[in-house]
C-alpha cells in the first residue's frame, strides 16, 4: 500500500495486545518539543547570518543566502509536519494503539515530510557548495568538480520531486486510499524501493559535501591562516555528524519498510530527519565567517559588493570599504600591520594625499 503502511496479516494482528487509544503504552510524545528546540537553534543561526550580510559585515547578498533561507523555510515546514503528526495522527505510538481513521492523515504527513526534507536539504547543500566555489575562485578542476556537484544535487532534487508527485495516480490516493469509504480506482508505484534509493543517494551526497573541503584544503594552496584553518577543520568535522544522521535516517527508511509497527518506527525516522535537516543549517551558517580565504598580498582580497562598494575578505574581519576615505584608512592599517609604514596615522594620511599616484587610486575608488 502507499504511505509505507502495510496490510496487517490476521495472525500478526492477533498477536498484538489490545488497543489503548486514550492512554497508550510506551507513548513517545516528546517529538514536538524536540522539533521546536532544533528549529529555534537553526533560526538563530540563519538570522545571525542574514543580519551580518545585511550589515555588510560578511559580504554582500548572494544566491547562497537565498538557498540557505529557502532551506530554513522548508525545515520549518518539516518541523510543523512532525508536530502535527505527533499530536494528531499517532506518531510515536505502537500501531495497535493508532485509530484506523488516523491512517490517512499520517500518510499525508509522511508524503509532505518527504517533499519538505528533500527540498530543504538540497537547498542547503547547494548553498554550501556555492561557498566552496568562492573559496577556490577560478581554479579549474575544483571549480568544475563543485559545479558538477551542484548540478547533480539539483538533478537529484528534481528527479525525486517528480517521483514523489507521480507516486500515485491520482496523487491524493497516496493518503485517501486508507479511508474505509474510498472506492476510486488508483495506481501507485512501490514506495519502499523509492524511499531507500532516496536515502542512499542522500548519504552519498552528504559524504561528497563533507569530503570535498578537506580535499581542497589539502591539495590546493589556499592561503588560510593556521588558526582559521583549524576552525575550518572543526566546522567541516561537524558536517560528519550530519552525514551520520543521514545514515541513521536511511537505516530507519529501510526498517520502516520491514515492519508492521509503522507509527513506532516512523517516530525514529522523523527524529533523525529533523536532526539531519536542522543540523545541516548550522555548519553552513558558520563556514563563511571562519573561512574567508586570504588574497595574494597582505592576506586580503578586495571585491565588489552588490551595492557597488568595496569589501575585503580579510581574516581580520575588516569593515566594508564604501568610499575613498575608507580605502585610505584600510591601506594605512595594512601597511602599518606589515611594517611598511613607520610613521603615525596622521602623517601617513597627509603623505598619502600628497602623492599624486596614490591620490589617483583614491579618485578611482571614489568613481
Amino acid at each position: 500500500m502507499p504511505g509505507n503502511f502495510h496490510e496487517i496479516p490476521d495472525d500478526v494482528a492477533a498477536a498484538w495486545p489490545d488497543p489503548n487509544y486514550d492512554s497508550p503504552r510506551n507513548h513517545r510524545a516528546w517529538l514536538p518539543e524536540f522539533a521546536i528546540v532544533f528549529l529555534a537553534v537553526s533560526t538563530i543561526l540563519v538570522a545571525g547570518r542574514l543580519y551580518e550580510r545585511g550589515m555588510k559585515r560578511a559580504g554582500g547578498w548572494g544566491l547562497d543566502d537565498v538557498l540557505i533561507s529557502s532551506g530554513w523555510l522548508f525545515s520549518c515546514g518539516l518541523s510543523v509536519v512532525a508536530c502535527i503528526d505527533g499530536a494528531w495522527y499517532g506518531l510515536g505510538r505502537h500501531t495497535w494503539d493508532v485509530r484506523r481513521e488516523w491512517y490517512s492523515g499520517a500518510a499525508l504527513m509522511g508524503w509532505l515530510a518527504q517533499i519538505l526534507f528533500l527540498t530543504s536539504t538540497c537547498c542547503t547543500k547547494c548553498s554550501v557548495l556555492l561557498f566552496y566555489r568562492r573559496m577556490v575562485k577560478d581554479t579549474g578542476r575544483w571549480k568544475y568538480a563543485i559545479w558538477t556537484a551542484i548540478g547533480l544535487t539539483a538533478a537529484y532534487w528534481l528527479g525525486f520531486l517528480l517521483a514523489y508527485c507521480l507516486i500515485c495516480r491520482p496523487l491524493n490516493a497516496y493518503w485517501l486510499s486508507y479511508n474505509e469509504g474510498y472506492d476510486e480506482p488508483f495506481q501507485c508505484i512501490h514506495g519502499d524501493v523509492l524511499t531507500i534509493f532516496v536515502g542512499v543517494l542522500s548519504v552519498i551526497s552528504d559524504v561528497y559535501v563533507v569530503v570535498l573541503p578537506f580535499v581542497i584544503l589539502q591539495s590546493f594552496d589556499l592561503e588560510v591562516p593556521r588558526r582559521q584553518k583549524v576552525a575550518l577543520d572543526i566546522i567541516f568535522s561537524l558536517s560528519i555528524i550530519v552525514a551520520g544522521a543521514g545514515i541513521a535516517r536511511t537505516y530507519y527508511l529501510w526498517k520502516i519498510n520491514r515492519t508492521y509497527d509503522t507509527s513506532w518506527v516512523g517516530f525514529d525516522l522523523f527524529t533523525w530527519s529533523l536532526v539531519e535537516c536542522e543540523e545541516r543549517l548550522a555548519p553552513s551558517d558558520t563556514k563563511e565567517e571562519a573561512a574567508a580565504p586570504k588574497g595574494p598580498r597582505f592576506g586580503v582580497s578586495i571585491e565588489h559588493d552588490s551595492d557597488g562598494s568595496l569589501r575585503t575578505n580579510s581574516s581580520d574581519a575588516e569593515p566594508a570599504i564604501r568610499n575613498a576615505e575608507d580605502y585610505e584608512m584600510y591601506n594605512i592599517r595594512q601597511l602599518n600591520k606589515h611594517g611598511r609604514v613607520r610613521s603615525n596615522t596622521s602623517e601617513s594620511i597627509s603623505q598619502y594625499h600628497g602623492d599624486p599616484k596614490k591620490r589617483h587610486d583614491v579618485d578611482s575608488a571614489r568613481s
